[in-house]
């Protein structure tokens, strides 16, 4: 389950913006920023469009993907990855549903709510270059 996902144009102008202000290394400054508060943003966006199935818990079933620690994400250069842990790598199903013999899903949750995290992000990104630029 691997998608790419890109900012956008106006988005990207905005940051090359405060890139050519920021007198120090803008490559660590925004993988702090992706790492510690990206990250994490992302996790909790996507969670948010997470469906659940409402069963009620029984003896040896996993607690529901929504409300576990489901998702991870892996620190990158300039990057940050997310994805489902071992116990929920079933998460494909519900969010393509492309190879499940109905077709069930294309909830789409994982594209959502990285779309959802970007605003936030880029904000976050500039803030953070606007203080030290400031300073």
């Amino acid at each position: 389950m691997a998608n790419e996902f890109y900012i956008e144009k106006e988005d990207a102008a905005r940051l090359q913006e405060k890139f050519r202000q920021f007198p120090g290394d803008v490559e660590k400054a925004v993988n702090d920023v992706l790492h510690q508060i990206g990250g994490p943003l992302i996790i909790q966006n996507i969670k948010s469009y997470m469906p659940a199935s409402g069963r009620k818990p029984w003896r040896g079933k996993a607690s529901p993907a929504k409300s576990s620690k489901s998702l991870s994400h892996i620190n990158s250069n300039l990057a940050v990855e997310v994805n489902a842990t071992k116990k929920y790598k079933y998460l494909y199903f519900p969010n393509d549903g492309s190879n499940t013999i109905h077709h069930h899903g294309g909830k789409w949750f994982m594209e959502r709510g990285v779309e959802k995290s970007e605003e936030k992000i880029v904000d976050a990104i500039c803030d953070r270059l606007e203080d030290a630029i400031n300073v």
